[in-house]
């Protein structure tokens, strides 16, 4: 199974970000549905690496900044796996796309800008396991 992994979304996003001046919203697609973006933590797939939650609510969407500040502090921290135990996260670490406590082996597979929308999406596709 293939999903980007912490150092590529901090460089691909930290890329856009340099690019494209504004406020954009990070969103989240799984198949057709879309969502908020909203943190980042222990992935119960594996808890050695990382998952990107998110919301149907605008509220407790992020922004590109704020979501990028999240991306660099989980570089080298360490995140409490769902059942316990205290793993490591690096820039080599595999993020997938799922809530806390879910595991749906969500892929992150691409990351798209509407700069019409102010919209960063991250384009999320099921991996069979």
């Amino acid at each position: 199974m293939k999903t980007k992994t912490l150092g590529d979304l901090i460089y691909e996003l930290t890329k856009l970000q340099n690019e494209h001046k504004g406020d954009y919203t990070v969103m989240v697609t799984r198949d057709s549905d879309s969502f908020f973006a909203e943190s980042i933590d222990s992935w119960r797939g594996s808890y050695s690496k990382l998952a990107i939650g998110y919301s149907s609510y605008a509220e407790d969407s992020v922004t590109l900044d704020e979501f990028l500040c999240k991306l660099v502090d989980a570089a080298g921290e360490y995140f409490q796996g769902y059942k316990g135990g205290s793993y490591l996260m690096t820039t080599s670490t595999s993020v997938w796309c799922d809530n806390y406590g879910c595991y749906t082996c969500y892929a992150i597979k691409d990351i798209t800008i509407d700069t019409v929308t102010n919209i960063i999406t991250l384009v999320c596709r099921e991996e069979e396991n």
